[in-house]
């Protein structure tokens, strides 16, 4: 038996090509792994925000009403959270809440990824979730938001139609789904 002479090249296509499998990023690995949330939002005066939050809790998520009141839980909780790091927060709440919050929290490092509109089950968001989010249900989309995959939270806007959110004119308190996401630098 030969034994098998092992070139220069070799070597060298072989430590390359581990150094790349070592340079690709950490979310690239774990692409089908939920993003952490780091609190859920939602409004105690509505019955599918409670229902929502409730499915939440029951999917390990931390939850907490706002009360009508979301800047006094921006100052209290997520402000100085979101001053440490970017992380997830999901909620359904009136849009009046979000759009307050969005004032609030929003930096280059979140943005909203997701929003659906719970009386038309309306989504907006990247394509292949909006095409599974047609359902006004407050615990699917508890479900969703709880369970999102993390490679979504880092999807383009040419690729989802978050932007055309804008565009819709909501009432203050039309019930929304959303969350808000931290985004690459």
């Amino acid at each position: 038996m030969k034994a098998a002479i092992v070139t220069r090249r070799q070597i060298f296509q072989v430590v390359g090509g581990a150094g790349l499998i070592a340079a690709l990023p950490g979310s690239f690995a774990r692409a089908d792994s939920a993003l952490p949330l780091h609190r859920v939002v939602f409004d105690g005066a509505h019955p599918q925000s409670v229902c929502f939050a409730t499915e939440a809790r029951r999917r390990g998520a931390e939850t907490s009403d706002t009360g009508g009141d979301v800047a006094s839980l921006y100052v209290r909780d997520l402000m100085p959270r979101w001053r440490e790091s970017a992380i997830a927060v999901a909620g359904l709440t009136p849009h009046s809440q979000l759009f307050g919050l969005r004032l609030l929290g929003e930096t280059p490092r979140l943005r909203l990824v997701f929003l659906q509109v719970m009386d038309s089950g309306e989504a907006y968001g990247p394509a292949t979730v909006c095409k599974a989010a047609q359902s006004g249900d407050p615990a699917a989309a508890a479900s969703l938001v709880c369970d999102w995959p993390a490679r979504y939270a880092t999807v383009t806007k040419r690729r989802s139609n978050i932007l055309s959110a804008q565009d819709h004119s909501f009432t203050s308190d039309a019930l929304v789904a959303w969350l808000i996401a931290p985004v690459p630098a």
